[in-house]
């Protein structure tokens, strides 16, 4: 079967803040997975717990505990460099399993309140692969397929999750929609209210088919400007 047309979401670089705290900002991540989407809360796709060493010449208290209770919880975590160059700074990282992500959440609750930092001090990154879904019967929206797609990634959405004193989220939605209409419009609607963040129109793009071979499958096009003007966010 050919591959069909769909329309994109795709997230600033860095995702969207919150603003929020962990907790609420879980909390309103939880919202949307529940009524908009059928992914599993209790199992992500991947969960990743980071701790983030001071600037070099920095050497808070709170740091060797911290490491201490996470290595307790977790095992032994990974220490690497996420930046280089003039100034080097380091992270200590552990791969939970899915059912592990509650024990993420649970670790940032015993720690609070987190210490002010530039970056971090700590973050868990949970990431969802998900189909839409119909807000009344649950059941997933038709035309998310990997039979539809050029490629079968393209038939489900994603929401990266990053929760700490600075949570943000960063959602890479593909709606089963050939176009922007009223079907569209109609779903995005109702939608809207759920989602933890709020919804940038420029951020969305039609995907139509290519006619020949290419790398995507596909060509991008900005939607219409005002199109998605009155949009509840």
């Amino acid at each position: 079967m050919p591959p069909t047309p769909f329309i994109a979401y795709e997230p600033p670089y860095g995702g969207q803040s919150l603003r929020l705290g962990h907790a609420e900002a879980w909390r309103r991540v939880e919202r949307f997975l529940a009524a908009c989407t059928d992914a599993n809360l209790a199992a992500p796709a991947r969960a990743t717990l980071a701790v983030y060493e001071a600037p070099l010449g920095v050497h808070p208290g709170w740091l060797n505990p911290t490491l201490e209770a996470a290595n307790r919880l977790f095992g032994a975590g990974t220490r690497r460099a996420f930046t280089s160059g003039v100034r080097q700074d380091f992270r200590h990282e552990w791969t939970l399993d899915s059912d592990a992500a509650a024990s993420g959440r649970a670790y940032l609750q015993g720690g609070e309140p987190w210490p002010r930092a530039e970056i971090g001090p700590v973050e868990l990154t949970l990431s969802y692969a998900f189909r839409w879904v119909d807000l009344n019967t649950k059941l997933p929206l038709g035309g998310q397929t990997a039979d539809l797609r050029a490629h079968p990634q393209q038939a489900v959405s994603e929401l990266l999750v990053g929760l700490g004193p600075r949570s943000w989220v960063s959602l890479s939605g593909r709606f089963p929609f050939p176009a922007v209409d009223e079907l569209f419009l109609g779903f995005l609607e109702r939608v809207a209210p759920f989602m933890p963040i709020r919804l940038l129109e420029g951020r969305f793009r039609l995907w139509r088919p290519t006619k020949g071979p290419s790398a995507l499958g596909y060509t991008q096009h900005k939607i219409p400007r005002g199109a998605l003007d009155g949009l509840a966010q």
